[in-house]
């Protein structure tokens, strides 16, 4: 009888190369070299037998030691600590004395909101606000970085003195009480110290227009004084003589980081201006990371 032979159909063909492949993988070790610690397609450093990992040579892994620290970071070199004080107390003059003043006005572009209790302004003339800040604060850095550089270098040193005996007066009254003057060229404004030994921080800051160069118009006369009651608390005093508004803040400091404050605003009667007033009792706690 005469048979023919059925062809494979491609399943079947699949099926063999599949199980070909299996048979040779698993036969795959069978073809290593005898006495080597080395599978046949193994990566370098794998083992096929416990015993060889005994008399092979271990290499520790280096650790590569941390950089050095930069002792003069470029941010050090460019906001220093003077600098940090002079930004933080401009912009409290701005914007709010404390944390917990500037967070309760928040800038909100539906409504209008205050500044140090009592400014109305709107979400846009905030932003102008800030921008000016901003700007002046761009002024300040190139301003201070001139004058150090010019400390330093002899042929421009005599215009750099010259600038400081303008900005700079100090006037001893009596022993142990003076006043110091500083004028800020960047921001246009003079700042009146008071030294005295009672230990209050006594501040008058006489704001004149801030796009103006040289002395202007007096715009705000702000009157500060600061006393420490011990190393945790202190209070502090504040009153703009041109908008009539005075408030009193006392801060306890809980931690390193975190601060309670207690502030009261209001304003003098019978003050001319069209700004919206009110009165202010804020309590608040700060987190500063």
């Amino acid at each position: 009888m005469k048979t023919t032979a059925s062809r494979p159909t491609p399943l079947m063909t699949l099926w063999v190369l599949f199980c070909s492949g299996l048979f040779l993988g698993l036969a795959c070790p069978a073809f290593g070299t005898q006495g080597s610690s080395r599978i046949w397609g193994q990566r370098p450093g794998y083992l096929d037998s416990v015993e060889q990992e005994r008399r092979s040579r271990q290499v520790e892994l280096t650790v590569v030691s941390a950089p050095s620290e930069d002792r003069d970071p470029l941010r050090e070199r460019i906001f220093n600590d003077r600098l940090s004080r002079e930004f933080q107390a401009q912009y409290e003059q701005r914007f709010g004395r404390t944390q917990a003043e500037r967070q309760l006005f928040t800038p909100n572009r539906f409504a209008e909101y205050e500044y140090s209790s009592i400014l109305s302004v709107s979400f846009v003339e905030d932003q102008e606000n800030k921008q000016r800040f901003g700007e002046y604060m761009m002024r300040r850095l190139v301003e201070y970085h001139v004058d150090d550089y010019a400390k330093s270098n002899p042929s421009v040193r005599p215009v750099y003195e010259l600038k400081d005996r303008i900005a700079n007066v100090d006037m001893e009254v009596r022993p142990n009480y003076k006043f110091r003057f500083r004028y800020s060229y960047s921001g246009n404004y003079v700042d009146v110290f008071f030294e005295n030994p009672l230990g209050v921080d006594t501040r008058l800051s006489l704001m004149m227009d801030p796009g103006s160069f040289g002395p202007t118009q007096i715009n705000e006369s702000i009157l500060s004084l600061r006393y420490p009651l011990d190393r945790n608390i202190t209070v502090s005093y504040h009153y703009k003589l041109e908008q009539g508004v005075w408030s009193l803040i006392g801060e306890r400091r809980l931690s390193s980081s975190l601060s309670a404050t207690l502030s009261g605003a209001t304003y003098s009667e019978g003050t001319d201006g069209e700004d919206v007033r009110q009165n202010l009792v804020l309590l608040g706690l700060s987190w500063l990371h």
